[in-house]
């Protein structure tokens, strides 16, 4: 059984963007390919989102050992 992507998984969704991105370079109507372009840009705004995901969590996860730390 395949494993279901993490939204949280950037490197999943860049992976995704290079393959398509792949894809895009081998297609000789430039409709399918500025559609798959599209495509590419969905998936590493995804990728992107991820990041920013991740980045807060670490803050939140700190935010709290300090206030441990803290004492409170």
């Amino acid at each position: 059984m395949a494993k279901i992507p993490s939204l949280d998984d950037a490197e999943h969704w860049l992976r995704r963007a290079d393959e398509s991105r792949a894809l895009a370079e081998q297609m000789g109507d430039p409709i399918s390919r500025e559609m798959m372009l599209l495509i590419v840009r969905d998936y590493e705004r995804m990728a992107e989102n991820a990041c920013v995901r991740a980045q807060e969590q670490k803050a939140i996860k700190a935010d709290k050992l300090i206030r441990c730390d803290d004492g409170s």
